[in-house]
């Protein structure tokens, strides 16, 4: 399971979390994971929604599911 916070993360601990995290939501079955210290489970019916933010200095791209 990923600890997520805003510090980076490897490349292959990500790819892996983001595979886990899409199987899930494909196939409709809960996906979990600890995000700040605290482990939860994300239903796999749950809203989702891709936003980018941007600003002179970056750009930042978010994948939001809402349970």
């Amino acid at each position: 399971m990923m600890k997520m916070s805003n510090e980076p993360v490897g490349s292959r601990v990500f790819v892996d979390t983001l595979r886990r995290f899409s199987d899930g939501l494909a196939k409709m079955e809960p996906f979990r994971i600890q995000a700040a210290n605290k482990r939860f489970i994300v239903p796999g019916d749950t809203t989702r929604s891709i936003q980018r933010e941007a600003s002179d200095a970056k750009d930042e791209l978010e994948f939001q599911v809402c349970s």
